[in-house]
């Protein structure tokens, strides 16, 4: 499963993040937190006029974004348990907002995908089955039930989202 997961991360994914990325006028200092913390919460307060601290710039910032949640090995999808409970707030602009609404949704998708993943196998209560029986099985329950239309619809919206950024930057 990792190797399909790379393989889905280094041809599909990292080519539009890296076009995300290039393409902003974000500082690389925020581009690693947002790598970093699997978890985004994006809230609306009062507009202040003051430096964004995604891209530096001096901005009408009205978006608080928290990153949070346990980091991870990016290969392994092992959890580190150092530093659990941190968590930044950084205040932002509207395009930085929606760049990182749009970036994070993308970076973490594999993550959240194996953890999902990960959580089916778990909890499907036939552990005693031989491994290749149940992974058929779980794999034709989940295609059955529609969840793996449903993960595919996310990535593919995450995908459009991103070259949006991308086209709207070229203009």
């Amino acid at each position: 499963m990792l190797t399909s997961l790379r393989h889905l991360e280094n041809h599909i994914i990292q080519p539009r993040l890296e076009n995300l990325f290039s393409r902003s006028r974000w500082r690389e200092r925020y581009k690693e937190r947002v790598d970093s913390y699997p978890d985004v919460r994006i809230f609306c307060d009062a507009p202040e006029d003051r430096f964004c601290q995604a891209c530096e710039l001096h901005r009408y910032c009205k978006y608080t974004v928290v990153l949070s949640g346990k980091l991870y090995d990016t290969n392994t999808m092992e959890i580190d348990d150092f530093m659990s409970h941190d968590k930044q707030r950084l205040k932002v602009g509207i395009v930085c907002r929606n760049r990182t609404e749009v970036y994070h949704k993308l970076k973490h998708f594999k993550y959240k995908l194996y953890q999902d993943c990960c959580t089916v196998m778990k909890d499907d209560g036939f552990q005693d089955e031989p491994l290749k029986d149940r992974v058929d099985r779980v794999f034709s329950q989940l295609e059955e039930d529609g969840w793996i239309r449903k993960q595919y619809r996310a990535l593919e919206d995450y995908m459009k989202n991103a070259d949006f950024f991308h086209e709207e930057k070229m203009d």
